[in-house]
């Protein structure tokens, strides 16, 4: 196998069981700007149905479609509560995960309670809420250090048996 940074791995046999994930939300782009003094302040971004059709098509797996089995939520330190919508045909049919009290210190893995199926035409929402209350400037990324300031997402685990 050979990674696009440069690096070679070698292994011996495949193994039987594996996983891959997917991220969804917003990545940290200038056009995140969240006011000083909020105590709530929602961000939403995800997966349209054009991009499930373009990573989950007919020719992509068999069946056009994944199944999750685990998130994992992430925000940077304002972020107070991240939750995941799954749409389909435009109708809000599950709510994968939500955590109501997210801490940026205390971020962990959650096993969904069952395997979600994710179909070529879905949608999935990740909402972010933040609390600024403490802040006196807007939180945006800084180009000044490189460093981001804020962003959400959710990685969400795919079952072994889609990469067979």
């Amino acid at each position: 196998m050979v990674v696009t940074t440069g690096l070679r791995f070698y292994y011996k046999n495949p193994r039987k069981y594996d996983s891959a994930t997917l991220r969804v939300g917003t990545s940290a782009n200038p056009g995140i700007l969240i006011p000083p003094k909020q105590e709530s302040w929602t961000i939403s971004g995800g997966c349209t149905n054009a991009c499930s059709l373009h990573i989950n098509g007919p020719s992509a797996l068999p069946g056009g479609e994944i199944k999750f089995f685990a998130s994992l939520l992430h925000a940077h330190t304002a972020g107070r509560e991240i939750w995941t919508k799954l749409i389909r045909n435009g109708k809000e049919i599950l709510e994968l995960i939500r955590d109501k009290n997210y801490d940026f210190n205390y971020q962990q893995s959650h096993l969904l309670r069952q395997e979600v199926p994710f179909k070529a035409g879905d949608e999935l929402l990740t909402y972010c809420r933040y609390n600024t209350m403490n802040r006196k400037d807007a939180t945006v990324k800084s180009t000044r250090y490189l460093q981001v300031s804020q962003k959400n997402t959710e990685m969400l685990l795919l079952t072994e048996t889609q990469l067979t």
